[in-house]
């Protein structure tokens, strides 16, 4: 039979508990659907597998999220978890389909409960002291699968901008891969790791006891002594598998690693501790340094306005533009034209170039 396309949404919201929030929340989603063979003894034709798609998705949207674990979805791969639900729980229906989960939304009183409750982070007062453990809600999560760190600064020097993120990721086999790249002292260095179960478990250990994961709890603590002159920007995104019946359920906490807490900070460097200790006892898989010019639009520039600044607005910085070419000399006018340094020929009458608005250079004026 021949592929069925079809799209499928919510007509009603639907709720899920949200983890600090005590009543439910509600949201609407909508996503695409494509049906590649149903049981014809259950469904006589494409519209009657259309329809028990369509209709099933609400009924089932509720089922999957009265199961979800921790109550994280807002912060989880729901559109994913979903999809994957959807193939699964349809399959023992009689309809093979693959389906894709779109613009999950909460509704419109839903979403200011969350921005009110949800984001709720501990903000410490100075006068109160640095935050401790105790302060922290205890979070149970599953397995770390993935860590990536980022980190951006630059200064009022050309040429003093610098970037360098890690990317830790878990293999299926238990081993870790780890990817680091650096962009500072006319230099782009690129180094690729991998790492054995044994140091990649104890990695994972470390997370889960040092509680980096509650740390995210804490909001932003502005460091006391300012420099105006330089900023830097740090971040830290720890990715835990809280997955349930063979689905996996990827569940983040960001934390801001540039914040003036000193329980946190030594907790990172601990956790950085055995990731060298991962690279020094790993293989490494390719390490390559490619120089620039620290002086040069590429290397200055880039590195003090695009990867500094950039990096801070959590955004990537631009390649550079290639050099523009030289721009002709104009050439003399025939009578009543004129060319423009584009190339382009204009009457007499044109003050500016229709094709680029450069103004008609003085020389190119008729008498």
């Amino acid at each position: 039979m021949a592929d069925i396309s079809l799209k499928f949404g919510t007509p009603k919201a639907v709720s899920f508990r949200e983890k600090g929030i005590s009543d439910p929340l509600q949201a609407r989603f909508f996503g695409s659907a494509v049906i590649s063979e149903y049981d014809t003894s259950r469904y006589p034709d494409d519209d009657a597998a259309i329809i028990a798609v369509k209709s099933g998705v609400m009924d089932m949207s509720d089922e999957i999220f009265a199961d979800w674990p921790a109550g994280d979805v807002m912060d989880s791969n729901k559109e994913e978890v979903l999809s994957s639900c959807f193939a699964e729980r349809f399959e023992k229906l009689g309809i093979n389909a693959s389906f894709e989960v779109l613009n999950f939304r909460l509704t419109e009183e839903s979403q200011k409960i969350y921005d009110t409750l949800g984001k709720k982070k501990i903000v410490p007062d100075f006068t109160s002291g640095q935050p401790k453990l105790s302060d922290l809600t205890p979070e149970e999560h599953g397995p770390v699968i993935e860590i990536h760190y980022s980190h951006s600064s630059h200064g009022m020097s050309m040429g003093s901008g610098t970037t360098n993120s890690d990317d830790i990721v878990w293999q299926e086999d238990g081993s870790v891969i780890i990817e680091s790249r650096d962009h500072s002292n006319g230099n782009d260095t690129y180094s690729k790791y991998i790492a054995g179960s044994e140091a990649a478990e104890k990695l994972r250990k470390y997370v889960k006891d040092a509680r980096l994961a509650e740390m995210a709890q804490v909001g932003f603590i502005p460091s006391p002594f300012q420099i105006t002159d330089y900023s830097s920007s740090s971040s830290l995104k720890l990715t835990f598998d809280d997955g349930y019946e063979g689905t996996p359920v990827k569940v983040t906490r960001s934390l801001n690693t540039g914040s003036y807490w000193k329980l946190q900070s030594d907790a990172v460097r601990g956790m950085f501790d055995i990731v060298n200790e991962c690279t020094s006892t790993g293989t490494c898989l390719e390490m390559k340094t490619t120089p620039y010019d620290i002086f040069s639009p590429a290397g200055a520039f880039t590195g003090f306005v695009g990867m500094g600044m950039m990096g801070m607005m959590g955004g990537t910085a631009p390649a550079p533009a290639d050099p523009k070419p030289i721009a002709p000399e104009p050439a003399k006018p025939s009578s009543g034209t004129w060319f423009c340094t584009c190339g382009s020929e204009n009457s007499d009458s044109a003050k500016f170039c229709p094709e680029c608005g450069t103004p008609r250079p003085q020389e190119a004026t008729l008498s």
